[in-house]
Formats: structure tokens, C-alpha cells, sequence
């Protein structure tokens, strides 16, 4: 298993119980395969039919925990995607 810190000595990795030093900004994951994270650079986050706590999107601010879904793939088949969250600016989808 590989940590954020392996690759990029010196930077800070946000866990689940941190809370974030750029009070505006959260460091979060999205675990998924490979071919989707290609779909999700090309046209953005779309929300799941449902999952363990209903449709969505799923970050998480752990890592560890991000890497290891999907829960079905094996893990040379999974990958991580980073994202920069700004509570400053929120974004607020309303579903019909």
C-alpha cells in the first residue's frame, strides 16, 4: 500500500481525524478504477445510484480508506483521486 506522503515528501496528508490547516480547504479522496477516473477527468463527478449511505458522491479525507475501493477490483486495478474541497466557495445540487 502507498501513502500521498511516499510520493510527495514534506506535504502534509489531511487524515480523518485532522482537521484541515487551511481552515477553507479540505484534501479529499474518491477510490475507483482506473477507466472511471479517465470518464471522472473528462467530465467531472456524477452521482451514484445509490450505495451503503444512498446516491452520491464518496470522499473521504482517509486515504488508506479511499484506496481500497472499489471493494470488487483488485488493487493494481484501483486508483485514488485527489481533490482540493473549498468550504469558501460550496457548491449546492438540487436534485428533482
Amino acid at each position: 500500500m502507498w501513502a500521498e506522503n511516499d510520493l510527495y515528501p514534506g506535504v502534509p496528508c489531511l487524515q480523518s481525524y485532522s482537521v484541515p490547516t487551511d481552515e477553507n480547504v479540505y484534501r479529499m479522496y474518491h477510490g475507483t478504477s482506473r477507466q472511471a477516473a479517465e470518464q471522472i477527468m473528462k467530465t467531472g463527478f456524477k452521482q451514484s445510484a445509490g450505495g451503503m449511505l444512498g446516491r452520491g458522491v464518496y470522499l473521504s479525507r482517509d486515504l488508506n480508506k479511499a484506496s481500497r475501493y472499489p471493494l470488487e477490483l483488485p488493487e493494481h486495478q484501483r486508483v485514488v483521486i485527489r481533490n482540493e474541497l473549498s468550504q469558501t466557495r460550496p457548491v449546492v445540487h438540487k436534485l428533482q
